[in-house]
């Protein structure tokens, strides 16, 4: 029996030290997963804060998009009245001629109103060519 007794002092110094190594690799796996939930959750906090950062942008695009909307329906109104006010103004141009035209009788047709009516005759058809171009 005293031959076993270096055998198994033997086997248990090679036991030992295969428990010593393999809690060394535990310590240090553990270390490593701390190590790795640290960066985690830093990792998180700045998802966070950038997922905050993206939502604000995206806000403010949001109202951007709106503004410029707005512009664009704003810009459409000018023209709308631009076109009403000319409109408005050959209207009354016409009005003032066909007054002008009324005020007279018939049979008052003088050279005055046959130049007037020349004149007139005369910026159609300029404008009528114009068109055409």
């Amino acid at each position: 029996m005293t031959a076993f007794v270096p055998f198994i002092d033997s086997l248990l110094l090679k036991l030992h030290d295969e428990i010593s190594s393999v809690a060394e690799s535990c310590l240090d796996l553990k270390k490593r997963v701390k190590q790795i939930e640290q960066n985690v959750e830093k990792n998180e906090t700045r998802i966070g804060k950038q997922g905050d950062s993206i939502s604000a942008h995206e806000t403010t695009l949001d109202n951007h998009t709106e503004q410029i909307n707005d512009l664009i329906n704003l810009k459409n109104d000018l023209n709308q009245i631009h076109s009403n006010i000319d409109s408005l103004n050959r209207f009354k141009e016409l009005q003032a001629q066909r007054d002008e035209l009324n005020s007279q009788q018939p049979t008052e047709i003088n050279n005055d109103t046959i130049g007037k009516l020349q004149v007139i005759f005369y910026k159609i058809y300029l404008s009528k060519v114009m068109n055409r171009f």
